[in-house]
């Protein structure tokens, strides 16, 4: 019986071996990036943005001009992750694609503030790059 016994706690022991090591072999996602302008049509080439935090709900956002704001994520999975800014007093918002998988970014912006007060149609502004 103890041999019977042994036999099954090897095997018991290596069958949960297999089941963890896809768990051990996944990197950690990465709480940041840095995205590089590559086109847009209203940004400079070149310019940066800053995406950290991204682990968590509230991910935020620093700007090219130095600023940053709090935004909350609104997507994710092993490709994606969309961000999403709302200005409180304009009701403007910013939302950002980012791309894990192929290390790009989207951006489109609607100033809602500028379309209520010359009433004109909401014209979003879209921005792209790439990250690293």
């Amino acid at each position: 019986m103890p041999a019977t016994f042994y036999r099954i706690a090897v095997l018991l022991l290596v069958a949960l071996n297999l089941f963890a090591a896809p768990l051990r072999a996944q990197s950690p996602a990465r709480d940041g990036y840095v995205g590089v302008v590559s086109k847009s049509d209203a940004r400079k080439v070149g310019q940066q943005f800053t995406f950290a935090n991204l682990r968590a709900s509230r991910p935020f956002v620093t700007y090219p001009s130095g600023s940053g704001a709090e935004t909350t994520k609104v997507f994710e999975d092993n490709e994606l992750i969309v961000l999403i800014f709302v200005a409180n007093l304009t009701g403007s918002t910013e939302t950002f694609y980012l791309s894990t998988k192929n290390n790009q970014f989207t951006l489109i912006e609607v100033g809602a503030l500028e379309a209520t007060v010359t009433g004109s149609d909401f014209r979003p502004k879209v921005t792209y790059g790439a990250l690293r």
